[in-house]
């Protein structure tokens, strides 16, 4: 795996997360929506629907959990990496850019570089990243 797709986990990861929790939110809803329908008469089917839908809602927690709890240990893991980076400017760069999940136009802003001094740095702390990356594997 190249090291741009490696560092680029976290915010694919992020996403993943980011998408179940609005599936969530969703099904929470359709729960409020059922509960809501006091003047209807529940029969024993839509008691049997809110509880398939009350475990959905359980086992989709669950796995965002799970989920978190990966995407901590890649961003650790990231971060353990980068820390080897030389010299500080390009793990800021990476750190803000792959850990953070800003853009390099926001990374630029935030260490008060020009975009096209950003895009350099950036290319050179993805050579040095990628060195790392190489060493660790390699033991």
């Amino acid at each position: 795996m190249d090291i741009r797709k490696y560092l680029g986990m976290c915010s694919k990861l992020d996403g993943i997360i980011n998408s179940k929790l609005e599936y969530l939110e969703r099904l929470k809803s359709l729960i409020y929506k059922t509960s809501n329908m006091s003047d209807v008469r529940v029969s024993d089917s839509s008691k049997d629907n809110t509880e398939r839908l009350i475990v959905k809602i359980i086992d989709l927690q669950n796995e965002i959990n799970r989920d978190i709890d990966s995407l901590v240990d890649l961003k650790r893991e990231i971060r353990e990496l980068i820390s080897k980076v030389e010299p500080f400017e390009l793990r800021s760069i990476l750190d803000l850019k792959y850990v953070c999940g800003l853009r390099l136009e926001d990374v630029a802003l935030k260490l008060n570089y020009s975009i096209r001094h950003i895009m350099r740095l950036h290319a050179k702390a993805l050579s040095e990243a990628e060195k790392q990356y190489i060493k660790r594997k390699g033991r």
